[in-house]
């Protein structure tokens, strides 16, 4: 008999997605099945599948010790730089300023994998501690959108942060340049559908698949040639920021999928004009909201100036 104890990190959890992460090899079946027929139990008891774990529980594995290593894989920790940008960090989120051309998470030197080491090196976190838990992002960016990345560093951390999202208490600001003048602030609504690799949205629903989506976008300044938006991501689908402004004629400079190829020559962006630049979490902490912000990259800044365009934020 093999037996676990719940900390904080393993806390809040039900039993079963609990189990599926320990031991990450086997099937959802074949855990449902061991608990029903009391192989698996919590504090020594018959417990459900939705069981919500508390700190201090103890769960039992009644399998041979043959079974639990072959339906567990060790977690592998890529060693990678932990080189990183920090806007801000308390016990439970690390707040990152994420570069362009440089993934969010995956293999290799992600931004995840790279939180993952810097906080391996600080003594935040220590794999071998832990029974599930690893370290995420709670939002994502684009490959080649730079800017604010959410890490949490905890279990709770984690799950706090995804349950505002998912209830609209965290405001996601951008800053992009785009074709054209723009010359009053929107709300643009629409359908979100993938098309292959690409998304498009549409004024009106084309079938059951499509989402639907909300971009606010404020005009801070042009030139008369290209102007430079706030744009607030209300509801977060893939691409929906350059998807929603391809739509209404004004493309991001820059945009290799979604952009203006003759503009793009142009200005000899190598990739998009889309930088996070800030993030409001509402009652962070049963407190007054959390204001983080992030500078715009210095190469984009210089581009701004060639363009005559104010640096300035909101």
């Amino acid at each position: 008999m093999k037996a676990i104890e719940i900390g904080e990190n393993e806390a809040g959890q039900r039993l079963d997605r609990f189990l599926l992460k320990y031991m990450n090899k086997a099937s959802k079946g074949f855990i449902e099945k061991m608990i029903r027929k009391k192989r698996i139990k919590v504090n020594k008891g018959k417990a459900q599948p939705n069981y919500s774990l508390q700190v201090g529980d103890e769960v039992q594995l009644y399998l041979a010790e043959e079974t639990v290593e072959k339906f567990t894989q060790e977690k592998s920790i890529d060693k990678v730089s932990k080189n990183i940008n920090i806007l801000y960090e308390d016990d439970k989120i690390l707040v990152l300023n994420k570069s362009s051309n440089t993934l969010t998470h995956g293999e290799g030197n992600s931004l995840v994998n790279r939180a993952i080491t810097y906080l391996i090196h600080s003594g935040s976190y220590n794999p071998k501690d832990e029974k599930t838990f690893v370290p995420a992002s709670c939002n994502r960016l684009d490959r080649n959108t730079s800017g604010i990345v959410i890490i949490g560093k905890t279990y709770d951390g984690l799950k706090e942060i995804n349950q505002k999202i998912k209830d609209n208490q965290v405001s996601k600001y951008y800053l992009t340049l785009v074709k054209g003048v723009v010359t009053k602030a929107q709300t643009l609504e629409g359908y979100w559908i993938k098309e292959g690799n690409q998304v498009k949205i549409t004024k009106t629903s084309l079938n059951d698949e499509a989402k639907k989506v909300i971009t606010k976008i404020e005009p801070l300044h042009s030139n008369g040639k290209v102007s430079l938006l706030q744009v607030e991501l209300v509801t977060g689908r893939t691409h929906q920021i350059r998807a929603h402004l391809k739509s209404i004629g004004h493309p991001i400079i820059g945009d290799p999928k979604y952009g203006d190829t003759k503009w793009n020559k142009e200005y000899e962006l190598s990739n998009q004009f889309l930088h996070a630049y800030k993030i409001i979490i509402l009652n962070y902490n049963e407190k007054e909201s959390l204001t983080i912000t992030a500078p715009l990259p210095k190469k984009l800044q210089e581009f701004l100036k060639r363009q005559s365009l104010d640096l300035s934020c909101p």
